[in-house]
């Protein structure tokens, strides 16, 4: 396990001892919500949850797995296909029509709405 997902587990893991839920338990309260906007979830979590922003945009990566390693392996590419340069890079950006400029915030976003159109 990276470093990196080392630190969002971690982050789970606080953010249920502060809330006292289990990850079921709050799957759950956003599974039973009926919201399925992320903005939307985010904000019910900090109003119902107390949780900081931070937080409660991370729980709902984690809960809808949107984070950018899950959406990447939707579309069928690993984290190496994330990274800038390198040809993995080149082919990312080249199999997605993109231009090799294009942020990678932006293709994050792309992957998680499963947007085919850049704009």
């Amino acid at each position: 396990m990276s470093t990196v997902e080392q630190a969002y587990q971690t982050q789970i893991q606080n953010i249920q001892k502060k809330t006292g839920k289990s990850a079921e338990e709050l799957t759950a309260l956003v599974k039973n919500s009926g919201l399925t906007k992320h903005s939307e979830i985010r904000d019910m979590l900090i109003r119902e949850l107390g949780l900081g922003y931070g937080d409660a945009n991370s729980l709902v990566h984690y809960i809808l797995e949107s984070d950018g390693e899950r959406a990447a392996k939707v579309k069928g590419l690993s984290t190496d296909d994330l990274r800038w340069g390198g040809l993995s890079s080149r082919r990312f950006h080249a199999d997605l029509g993109l231009k090799k400029s294009t942020p990678p915030g932006d293709i994050i976003t792309m992957l998680q709405t499963g947007s085919t159109i850049w704009r």
